[in-house]
């Protein structure tokens, strides 16, 4: 009997290998930088950190409402969250 196909496929980026990967990419004051598929904030959080002495713009983008709910509170700490627009509601018959 074949397996049921989940409509998402959760891939979580270790810290460690997420530091290793930042350290080719120079991101300096002022930067923008875009987390397509933030899940949970592993990579965005180091990211932060790596950051925490310069200005950068962080876009993190997540559709699914279970995740973003961590990646919300998990970031938060980090400073002010904009542009939370509550948009599952438009995602959830579409993902479903």
């Amino acid at each position: 009997m074949a397996k049921e196909k989940k409509p998402f496929q959760d891939i979580f980026t270790p810290d460690s290998i997420t530091e290793e990967i930042l350290k080719f990419i120079p991101i300096k004051n002022g930067d923008k930088v875009l987390e397509p598929t933030a899940g949970t904030g592993n990579m965005c959080e180091v990211l932060l950190k790596k950051c925490k002495d310069i200005s950068i713009e962080l876009t993190c983008i997540e559709i699914q409402k279970k995740h973003y709910d961590v990646l919300k509170t998990r970031l938060s700490k980090y400073g002010k969250i904009k542009g939370d627009k509550k948009t599952f509601n438009a995602f959830e018959h579409f993902f479903k």
